[in-house]
């Protein structure tokens, strides 16, 4: 092959790229769980839902984090709870830079959910149905992808129990849906949700994972272990790197035979320049004898970096990184816009001020082997430096109360207040027209302003923004301009892209919109009401 990169089609790197459209992935969400307030909805799927979330803690800490929840039907599953705190158990224990960290799992109001690390990037299956569309992914970039899969699976797969034995983790869900890519070119395996955990037959009768990436041991029901998951990884390589599906069939028992019994095609049948060193590879890893695969997915891993390495292919993260630039650089800058456009905090700045304390005194340090206790200290104080002292005290005291008596003669006579109506609310922040007498008996309460505050001239071409929900108190800014109480209805804006604050009852977080107004046209934006 050389030093000429070739495509999973078969088609050299040069070929014209035809992008295709994807889906807005980043839903707009305003709701607290826990101590996590949730911005976004990223995906929903029958068992749950993946959330963007920003963890909140003293001093205005803010970082952001996913959420994992399952769905509500399925938490009065006590089977599903007790699997879905197993995955949180067995993740937090996996430290290592190619598997997705899970730090937190929590309950709130009958919502369970995982804290994960919030990875920004793409599913090796949505970068593979991407690129099919242009010139498909480079295979040494695939490979590279793969490799940094099998080194985060050995991290699992070597994982221990509290007591030093083995865990003999089996992923069993190994797939391209599983294995996300970053933006920044690293790869991580994700969703350890049906992993098994020990040894023996998997569970009598459940089939989990993926049935076109099951290894046949673990179609059949038979002892699994981490070869299996070698197996998975193997498939997941054979199709990153044609571009093809290898065991997929029209239904579930056409696949299993093709597992099963058919002969397994080299990749080199697809595509006559497919590398033969890298063919070697994959075709060890689909073994269907778990003893004639790589025993360890570590193995699989310095065989692929290996054959990288000898082929002249200078692969690393630039290389993967520069491949999602190319395919999602318009999604990626459309997601970090939403996502700084409801970030709270500017960074630089420090956060809620007020919390923040002067420093204290500098830390003593101690020789524990010589203590130095006492040995420094200053001279004890004399009988006239006590007289001194006593006298200056006396004569503080003295001053202190003669100007607190002159204070108290001088001041004038206090007066009462003059009487408030109960049903007269006073509002702080004004350019409200309301009523300035006090109302009869029988009329409600009203909204007195206290201050005045010019009104803006309505703009030409205005559009339209109505802010509706929230609390009572609850207000709407743009900038340091008060716009209005909520529900604030209809107000008229100058075309173009705003950027709105509402603080949905007081002392509520504050939310943060992007706004783009059009002539004519009216936004309107609804928050959960609070009471």
């Amino acid at each position: 092959m050389g030093n000429q990169a070739v495509t999973a089609t078969g088609e050299p790197s040069s070929a014209p790229v035809r992008r295709a459209t994807l889906p807005p992935d980043l839903v707009p969400e305003d709701w607290r769980l826990g101590r996590y307030v949730v911005r976004f909805k990223v995906a929903q799927g029958g068992m749950g839902a993946v959330y963007l979330a920003q963890l909140e803690t003293q001093a205005g800490f803010r970082k952001w984090v996913a959420l994992k929840t399952i769905d509500e039907r399925l938490a009065k599953d006590r089977n599903f709870v007790r699997m879905f705190l197993a995955e949180a158990r067995l993740t937090a224990k996996i430290d290592h830079p190619n598997v997705c960290t899970v730090f937190d799992f929590g309950e709130e109001k009958g919502t369970y959910f995982l804290a994960m690390e919030y990875l920004a990037g793409e599913s090796l299956s949505t970068l593979t149905k991407r690129a099919s569309a242009g010139h498909g992914v480079p295979v040494a970039v695939a490979a590279k992808i793969i490799a940094d899969a099998a080194r985060g699976l050995h991290a699992a797969h070597e994982l221990k129990l509290d007591d030093g034995s083995p865990a003999n983790v089996v992923h069993r869900d190994v797939s391209p849906q599983n294995i996300f890519v970053l933006y920044d070119g690293v790869a991580k395996v994700v969703d350890f949700g049906v992993a098994f955990v020990g040894e023996g037959p998997d569970r009598a009768g459940f089939l989990a994972g993926k049935r076109p990436y099951m290894s046949p041991e673990q179609l059949k029901l038979n002892p699994i272990d981490r070869r299996s998951d070698i197996w998975s990884l193997g498939v997941v390589l054979w199709e990153a790197t044609t571009g093809q599906r290898l065991f997929r069939r029209e239904s579930d028992e056409a696949t299993e035979e093709a597992i099963l019994n058919e002969a397994i095609p080299g990749p080199r049948v697809y595509h006559a320049g497919y590398p033969r060193e890298l063919e070697a590879i994959v075709m060890k890893a689909l073994a269907r004898k778990p003893e004639d695969r790589f025993q360890t997915a570590a193995e699989l891993a310095r065989a692929i970096e290996q054959y990288l390495a000898l082929s002249g292919e200078a692969v690393g993260v630039d290389e993967v990184r520069a491949v999602m630039h190319e395919y999602f650089g318009a999604r990626m800058a459309a997601r970090e816009m939403q996502i700084r456009a409801r970030s709270q905090d500017a960074f630089g700045g420090l956060p809620d001020e007020d919390a923040t304390h002067a420093p204290g005194p500098g830390t003593m340090r101690v020789d524990v082997a010589a203590p130095r206790l006492g040995r420094n200290e200053k001279a004890p104080p004399t009988a006239l430096r006590n007289a001194i002292g006593w006298i200056f005290t006396a004569m503080l005291v003295v001053g202190l109360v003669a100007g607190a008596g002159y204070f108290v003669w001088t001041m004038p006579a206090a007066t009462p207040p003059p009487r408030i109506d109960p049903r007269v609310i006073p509002l702080a922040e004004a350019g409200f027209a309301g009523p300035t007498t006090v109302p009869s008996a029988d009329a409600g309460p009203v909204v007195v302003p206290v201050s005045n505050v010019s009104v803006r001239p309505r703009p030409l071409n205005a559009g339209f923004i109505t802010v509706t929900g929230g609390g009572a108190g609850g207000l709407v800014f743009e900038g340091g301009t008060l716009l209005g109480a909520m529900p604030l209805n209809r107000y008229p804006l100058a075309p173009g892209r705003h950027l709105i604050r509402v603080e949905p009852s007081p002392g509520a977080a504050i939310r943060t919109l992007v706004v783009n107004v059009q002539t004519g046209r009216e936004t309107t934006h609804r928050f959960p009401s609070s009471r």
